[in-house]
């Protein structure tokens, strides 16, 4: 109950925070896809929606072939991720986060090391240490899967069936983002032969 109770206390926090921040800028997605060079993939914490997310990570990587894709993971994954997969991992556990469920300053200062021009949270369910590294971000473009704890947050909410099983929601993440990345063609490619 007590740890609960921190953790809403640690929302507030994040909330007024986010209040505070918004300075409504307009975003243009496609422009920030089409030339992103750095990204943070945000793995989740919980063991089924991880093994979900590196499932289709695959598919994810195809629309980001020429970025340097770093992530934040539970050290108690480390050994499931495949090799080669992200350009630095960065590892955190329970020594890492504060009674709050918030991250430490050294994890912070460890992940602010590069500044990324995206973030996406793979998280499927609202989780407050993903959320306060994105709260954190300087990342122009930040995605998730839409949740009402997470629309102060995040630039980019997709939203999902509600009743569709994880892996068709991390899918629909992937359709939009590949949908919204300009295609390299030239007009001169999609002339006739």
């Amino acid at each position: 109950m007590f740890k609960s109770s921190l953790k809403n206390v640690a929302l507030r926090q994040l909330r007024w925070r986010a209040k505070s921040r918004d300075n409504g800028e307009v975003i243009e997605v496609a422009a920030i896809l089409s030339r992103v060079q750095t990204a943070l993939i945000l793995l989740p914490a919980r063991l089924e929606e991880f093994s979900i997310a590196i499932k289709i990570f695959p598919e994810l990587r195809k629309g980001f072939n020429d970025t340097k894709l770093d992530c934040v993971i539970d050290s108690q994954y480390t050994s499931l991720l495949p090799e080669n997969t992200f350009n630095r991992v960065i590892q955190f556990d329970q020594n890492s986060l504060s009674a709050f469920g918030t991250p430490s300053k050294a994890l912070l200062s460890q992940i602010s090391r590069v500044p990324y021009e995206l973030l996406i949270d793979l998280s499927g369910e609202f989780n407050l240490a993903s959320t306060f590294i994105c709260s954190k971000s300087t990342a122009k473009l930040r995605v998730c899967l839409a949740h009402p704890h997470r629309e102060a947050f995040y630039n980019l909410q997709i939203r999902t069936k509600a009743g569709d099983p994880l892996q068709n929601k991390y899918l629909t993440l992937i359709h939009y983002l590949s949908a919204l990345i300009p295609s390299s063609k030239t007009p001169q490619d999609l002339l006739p032969a």
